[in-house]
């Protein structure tokens, strides 16, 4: 497995020559899971405690000499650390000033395919930078949710933040749950989260939906990250 990793870390990468560490040391995951399903692993003891769990395994992979290895490969090999720039806050402005253009001058001509375009990407710039979430997180927002107690906390308790509801799973945690997160009217710098909120509720009012995802396909089912990025 040792060779085998290091040929394999002469592949091309995507953003260097050669790939990065955590690509190669995959192989090492995958040998440790098919260890521990053939008859090999059949003798693994495993220590529970609440929802902890501790696993006592023969793998060659957890083989002080093998941890060696990897460790001596990463210091040789490094990484290379590209994180995502950080949107600053007058760029989001300036997002949110377009997209507000393009709102106004969608309902001036119906044209409901760029109202819709404009309000979805707007609410989800909005959400994601106000409630700073992950791609996977701002799809599990859930319009039923937030529209029942929008109109509660908007008109009847005269309170300060609209809620944002976000239903499933999350990391850290079991089972189904639903999560809600105040996010101010207006922020100091000025963005305006109320606006795309009402701006939603219109949207899907126009289009008689009531509940599900706020981010949906044509047949109501949740959309990926990766169909909004």
């Amino acid at each position: 497995l040792a060779v085998a990793i290091l040929d394999r870390s002469l592949d091309a990468g995507k953003n260097e020559s050669t790939l990065q560490f955590k690509s190669t040391t995959k192989m090492r995951t995958a040998f440790s899971s098919l260890w521990h399903a053939s008859v090999q692993g059949t003798g693994v003891s495993v220590s529970v405690r609440g929802q902890t769990k501790t696993i006592m395994s023969d793998s060659p992979t957890n083989a002080d000499w093998f941890k060696q290895f990897i460790h001596g490969m990463h210091k040789r090999i490094g990484e290379l650390e590209k994180p995502d720039k950080a949107i600053s806050i007058d760029l989001i402005l300036e997002l949110h000033r377009i997209l507000k253009e393009e709102v106004v001058s969608a309902k001036a001509s119906s044209d409901w395919d760029l109202l819709e375009e404009a309000v979805m990407c707007g609410f989800y710039s909005t959400i994601a930078y106000m409630g700073a979430l992950r791609g996977e997180e701002v799809v599990l927002a859930n319009f039923g949710d937030i529209k029942s107690k929008y109109l509660d906390a908007v008109t009847y308790d005269n309170c300060p933040h609209v809620p944002l509801a976000l239903r499933g799973r999350f990391k850290g945690e079991t089972g189904d749950r639903s999560h809600w997160l105040p996010l101010a009217f207006k922020t100091a710098s000025g963005i305006t989260v109320r606006f795309w909120f009402d701006e939603l509720l219109v949207l899907y009012s126009m289009k008689n939906i009531d509940s599900g995802w706020v981010f949906r396909d044509k047949h109501g089912k949740r959309s990926t990250s990766n169909c909004l990025n």
